[in-house]
């Protein structure tokens, strides 16, 4: 059995795995085709996936890039959970360790629902533009009880990325929000 890897697949695992992935690109480059080998590991596959520059995606990484030691935080917009950590554990992790450049924390998305994989797409694309990550993690998880309650989640998704300073039609290009 031999999967082709298309550029959906490379979509889902850079929004997994935060290693490059699709990202809206204006120009006609695809990714070359790869082939999983069932044979070969998971890890042993992905050494072997090429994906163009033009596609990969930095990673959302706070703090001094040459800290001694980095932390990988996995966090979902939609988890209560990782809202909790977000609102208690990390401030003091920031004051102690980020601020103070010991340690720099790189923020990867877990996907674990619709509303987790769109705000995980719009957050990648606003992160591209902008750099500004905790500004947008801090909107997304505040606005987390209100956005996953509303009646329609995506036009909410949308208003706090408005609100954030992105264009609204640039936001409903990548989400379609006449379907809640």
């Amino acid at each position: 059995l031999n999967i082709e890897i298309t550029d959906w697949h490379y979509f889902v695992l850079g929004i997994f795995f935060g290693f490059g992935g699709w990202a809206y690109d204006d120009t006609d480059q695809k990714p070359e085709s790869s082939v999983i080998d069932e044979n070969k590991s998971f890890s042993e596959n992905l050494k072997n996936i090429k994906i163009p520059d033009s596609l990969k995606l930095d990673e959302i990484v706070i703090g001094n890039e040459n800290a001694p030691y980095t932390l990988v935080i996995y966090s979902s917009f939609t988890c209560n959970h990782c809202l909790k950590f977000h609102q208690e554990e990390f401030p003091i992790l920031k004051t102690n360790y980020i601020d103070t450049e010991k340690v720099k924390v790189i923020l990867r998305n877990y996907v674990d629902d619709l509303g987790a994989l769109e705000s995980a797409i719009l957050m990648r694309i606003y992160y591209q533009k902008s750099k500004a990550a905790l500004k947008l993690y801090n909107l997304l998880f505040s606005a987390q009880k209100k956005w996953m309650k509303s009646s329609k989640p995506r036009e909410y998704l949308k208003k706090i990325f408005v609100d954030a300073g992105c264009d609204g039609k640039e936001v409903d290009r990548y989400l379609n929000v006449d379907n809640p």
